[in-house]
């Protein structure tokens, strides 16, 4: 290899390596939008079936606070985007805000508003959140 082009392949591989250095620390999801809704649509996402409509302001809270507390260390998998079991849509009247889906230890972003992120979430907060919601989730 010539003096030229192990510059250059010094150049990609220090860029490369650059962009997984600043990718790795995470990115933020800002879900202030999501105070204040008034109902979650729960869509299955195996089959896209709306699963229930969740009016209680207390459920509804809860959800929101959820997604507040995790807006921080969201990754894109090298492995592609995670599958999440359920996607929680987040409305005022008839206005889409946003949402979020979980599943067993990850909840995903709202591809249609934020793109295809992850964030790890303990199972047991994964499952206290379902719990609260009325939701069953597989283990997977």
């Amino acid at each position: 290899m010539t003096r030229g082009g192990a510059v250059a392949a010094s150049v990609v591989l220090a860029v490369t390596l650059g962009s997984c250095v600043s990718h790795g620390r995470g990115h933020t999801i800002d879900f202030d939008r999501l105070e204040g809704v008034d109902r979650i649509v729960v869509l299955r996402t195996r089959d896209n079936e709306v699963v229930k409509t969740i009016t209680d302001p207390g459920q509804v809270r809860a959800a929101a606070r959820f997604a507040r507390a995790n807006e921080t260390g969201w990754k894109d998998p090298l492995s592609g985007p995670q599958i999440p079991q359920y996607l929680l849509r987040f409305f005022t009247g008839s206005r889409f805000l946003g949402g979020y889906g979980i599943g067993s230890g990850y909840i995903v972003s709202d591809p249609t508003v934020n793109g295809f992120w992850s964030h790890t979430v303990p199972p047991d907060k994964i499952r206290a959140l379902a719990a609260t919601l009325g939701l069953a989730l597989e283990e997977r």
